[in-house]
């Protein structure tokens, strides 16, 4: 069983690990489509079409992806700068907002916290940091007023903090930097991806893989992967609880 107690530091993937996101942003290209240029485009046509031109530009984000919209559904006039501000207000009103904590993410963060208040707490997202300033402070954020992502972390590392991504390492030994770690193995990580447990991994912590249902096609290989791994989030709870009261 997981003895939670050898831990100094609690790393935490954010999406899709103590949020629920992946099917928000799953259908965010369909709701701006929609909302910009007033056409239904199915959720699947457009993920496959992106992909495309992510592996043809060997880029986790295309511009030609949403310049080719513009020109099949709209007119074909706007600018980069005016696609990124429609992005950003479809995000900010239709995706951002609806998105809710994991059930018992938060109980589990608050127990942890009042039982090892002098561990360090940190947060390594593919979210950038604009994202994680509405989650934890827009009013429209549903996210709010369970708990405030800002000030709960000693650490934060987002996209916008790093050249390489999961599952480059980049973000987890940018976490052993800042909160001078010099044991790896002192650091315990939560992570719902292959990739993030593959990023956890290389830097050497120990992982604990949280089921995630969008990431069911590498169910198997996360478990393999991962120390430890749990269902849900109470369970998570429960062995804290337990190796407290028995410590």
């Amino acid at each position: 069983m997981l003895d939670i107690n050898k831990y100094n530091f609690f790393v935490f993937d954010l999406d899709g690990t103590l949020i629920d996101s992946h099917g928000f942003y799953d259908i965010m290209d369909s709701v701006y489509v929609q909302h910009l240029y007033n056409k239904t485009v199915s959720v699947k046509f457009l993920a496959d079409l992106e992909m495309l031109f992510r592996k043809r530009l060997n880029t986790a984000y295309s511009m030609d992806y949403y310049m080719l919209l513009d020109k099949y559904y709209g007119k074909g006039n706007l600018n980069e700068n005016q696609i990124l501000q429609k992005l950003r207000f479809v995000k900010e009103n239709f995706i951002l907002p609806k998105i809710k904590f994991k059930k018992w993410a938060v109980d589990t963060l608050t127990e942890l916290k009042n039982i090892y208040n002098v561990k360090k707490f940190a947060l390594v997202t593919g979210s950038n940091k604009q994202e994680i300033d509405f989650f934890s402070n827009d009013s429209r954020s549903d996210l709010k007023n369970s708990l405030n992502i800002n000030s709960f972390f000693d650490v934060i590392i987002t996209r916008d903090d790093v050249t390489n991504l999961k599952p480059n390492p980049e973000s987890y030994n940018l976490v052993l930097k800042k909160l001078h770690i010099q044991n790896s193995a002192e650091m315990l990580v939560f992570e719902d991806s292959l990739d993030g447990i593959l990023a956890a991994k290389a830097s050497k912590a120990c992982v604990i893989g949280i089921r995630n249902d969008y990431m069911l096609r590498d169910r198997f290989k996360i478990q393999a992967l991962s120390d430890y791994y749990y269902n849900d989030w109470y369970s998570v709870l429960k062995t804290i609880r337990y190796k407290h009261a028995t410590r």
